[in-house]
């Protein structure tokens, strides 16, 4: 063979070997992010939650946050007073799931749907924050209830 069909083949080896090795780094990474997810599924699945204070806290009007099989929807059931709401899981992230709630009719001051993120601070906590928002800032913590309460 030719020295350049050599080459040739040689520079089309190392190019093959490098894309089939970031889609196997692509998989894993995919793997992981589903992963993060149905543990996000599994923490926040697991029980009722309540604000630190207020009207909604464990003792007065706890809520439950559920997800459809295929994880594109996420329920808020309220025990008491508000109806439930349903969410648009749009995407999830390290710790949060970024996501529309069906119906909304509260606009950003640039007059986009607003858009909620839960950040689950730990498996006994998280916020929310709307994406308009200063990054840093969240609405205080909404906390795990005790079994029976």
């Amino acid at each position: 063979m030719p020295r350049g069909k050599l080459r040739g083949v040689f520079i089309r080896g190392i190019l093959m070997s490098r894309v089939f090795i970031a889609l196997i780094f692509l998989s894993f990474v995919s793997s992981a992010q589903a992963n993060d997810f149905e543990r996000y599924v599994s923490v926040l699945g697991g029980g009722s939650w309540g604000w630190v204070e207020g009207k909604n806290t464990c003792a007065t009007n706890p809520h439950s946050i559920n997800f459809s099989d295929d994880r594109s929807t996420m329920y808020y059931s309220w025990r008491h007073t508000y109806p439930d709401a349903t969410y648009q899981v749009l995407y999830w992230g390290e710790d949060s799931v970024t996501s529309i709630i069906r119906g909304e009719e509260r606009l950003t001051e640039n007059g986009d749907k607003v858009v909620w993120q839960l950040n689950l601070i730990d498996d006994n906590t998280y916020c929310w924050r709307r994406t308009d928002w200063p990054s840093h800032a969240c609405t205080k913590s909404i906390l795990r209830c005790e079994a029976g309460s």
